[in-house]
């Protein structure tokens, strides 16, 4: 019985690279490419930061009262004027109630002691009572009239604190903490939840502080971050005049869009950031970087095949970016179907643009 068995195994094992032969090699990948170039750029520094939201609250409850219902979790993601918590109105329509019958009762007052000063004010010109008797019939008037107006004041705030015993989202952000749950009591600013604004974001980087000199405001800032496959372009907002002593530098801030979320508060980043100065550099379109975790790479195309470079990222210029690696001006560098490549395939060459414009 074996011994038909290892014949068997024997065929597969010498038919394999015949049936192999017969279907031929895999068919070549087509891409498009386009040209390496050198080009004069603003000269760069690499610095690093934590990405910080656009706008971070702690909301808390407008007045006291228990928590009737609580509308978000952790990690919604909620416009601006969307309720997060309601709490019990009883006291407060109790409060309002109260209020309403003092105001009621002090405008009757005051509209009995505003007839009495005429009939007063009648006699006293005939010189039927006393300057005294007028004064006191004025000051009763007077003072009922103060009261009115206190007590329709506290009237309106009564009616404030009753429409605000559900509190809501002060902008269009996120949920990242829950500090209420229902059946709580919360006191007038007790914390119902603290909330971010991440559709931009802020990049605090640590400039030294021999470059504060350097830096081009006015140019864009290339930056990178775990996670994200493309760079993201942000601008320089401040020089934040608050030297740090131990580390001589100076807090660098960058705004930049993140519209799908990739960039998380507390998370690091990575910045290339433009100097006045200019210098030579290698130059790729940004399509053609290939970003998995913090290395980079991209794909030439050397005698039809595809040949992995891993690179360096540098600052970016217009629709490229400057790139440090084994590669040299007019090489030819893959910028569509890049992502389904792996070294040593064959390639088919469909489009070659010329992406670079000098100036």
């Amino acid at each position: 019985m074996k011994h038909p068995l290892r014949v068997l195994i024997l065929w597969i094992i010498c038919a394999t690279p015949f049936v192999q032969a017969q279907q031929g090699p895999p068919p070549a990948a087509p891409v498009t490419v386009a040209t390496v170039v050198e080009a004069e750029i603003s000269g760069h520094i690499e610095l690093v930061g934590r990405v910080a939201p656009h706008r971070r609250s702690l909301v808390a409850a407008n007045g006291p009262g228990r928590v009737v219902d609580v509308k978000f979790e952790e990690g919604d993601i909620l416009s601006e004027g969307s309720p997060l918590l309601t709490q019990n109105t009883v006291v407060l329509q109790f409060e309002r109630d109260a209020a309403r019958a003092r105001c009621a009762a002090t405008q009757a007052a005051w509209a009995e002691s505003s007839n009495t000063l005429v009939r007063a004010h009648a006699l006293h010109q005939k010189g039927q009572i006393s300057d005294a008797e007028f004064d006191i019939a004025h000051f009763a008037e007077l003072t009922l009239r103060a009261q009115v107006a206190e007590t329709v004041a506290l009237l309106g705030l009564a009616d404030t604190r009753l429409d605000r015993t559900t509190t809501l989202m002060p902008f269009t952000g996120t949920v990242v903490r829950k500090h209420a749950e229902r059946g709580e009591w919360l006191m007038s600013g007790g914390e119902i939840a603290e909330v971010i604004d991440i559709a931009n974001v802020y990049i605090l980087l640590d400039l030294p502080e021999s470059r504060v000199a350097d830096i081009d405001r006015d140019a864009p800032v290339t930056l990178w971050a775990d996670g994200a496959n493309t760079p993201f372009i942000g601008k320089v907002t401040a020089i934040i005049p608050d030297a740090h002593e131990a580390s001589h530098t100076i807090p660098l801030k960058i705004n930049a869009p993140n519209p799908d979320g990739l960039l998380v508060a507390g998370m690091y980043a990575q910045a290339s950031v433009s100097t006045k100065d200019r210098q030579l550099a290698i130059l790729v379109p940004k399509d053609a970087i290939i970003r998995r975790g913090p290395s980079s790479s991209l794909f030439l195309v050397e005698d039809g095949k595809a040949t992995s470079v891993d690179v360096q990222c540098g600052a970016a210029h217009h629709d490229h970016i400057a790139v440090t690696g084994d590669l040299k001006p007019g090489q030819m560098v893959v910028i569509r179907g890049n992502e389904r490549l792996r070294p040593g395939m064959s390639v088919d060459v469909t489009e070659t643009l010329e992406t670079f414009a000098r100036p």
